[in-house]
């Protein structure tokens, strides 16, 4: 009589139900490497995804902070006021100042009418720390940078005394 070898559940069953002991108790080197493959397609992903986020971001507040500055510059002109816009910490605080307010004067809490927060993986360095914009739309020239706290800048805002303000991307 001949005997029949089954397999269940990818083990070989003899004649009697009893499985055979086979050598290998373990995961093959295939099994391994598809799973490492997998993991690392994975994480890949993911990390592009939270780097895009980041990058994002800092986009977002470089074009946010220029977008402040062209509405300060257009909200003195309207209202015939000098608008402060000021950098401190991780804030930026845009002011309205009193007519009577010389360059040393200092900013109190009751002028600020909008503060704006830096996310706290970005970081801006400028070259002033106060903008006085006229009511006429002249304002002190400045060059803001902005990047990746750690980072080299890689967006830079510039203000001309005529008013003027460009941003542009510093790849590098």
């Amino acid at each position: 009589m001949k005997h029949f070898v089954f397999l269940a559940m990818g083990q070989p069953v003899g004649r009697e139900g009893v499985r055979y002991n086979t050598l290998s108790k373990g995961y093959t080197l295939i099994e391994i490497l598809i799973v490492l493959f997998i993991i690392s397609i994975v994480a890949s992903i993911a990390l592009l995804t939270v780097g895009r986020s980041d990058t994002k971001r800092m986009v977002l507040f470089a074009k946010e902070l220029s977008e402040v500055l062209v509405a300060a510059q257009e909200r003195a002109m309207l209202e015939s006021s000098t608008i402060s816009v000021s950098f401190g910490g991780q804030t930026v605080h845009v002011s309205r100042l009193p007519p009577e307010a010389d360059d040393k004067k200092a900013i109190t809490a009751g002028d600020v009418f909008k503060t704006y927060a830096v996310p706290s993986d970005v970081y801006i360095e400028s070259n002033v720390r106060d903008i006085r914009i006229s009511p006429t739309g002249d304002m002190t020239p400045f060059l803001i940078q902005v990047g990746r706290r750690g980072g080299k800048p890689e967006y830079t805002i510039r203000g001309e005394r005529d008013g003027a303000v460009s941003y542009r991307a510093d790849i590098h």
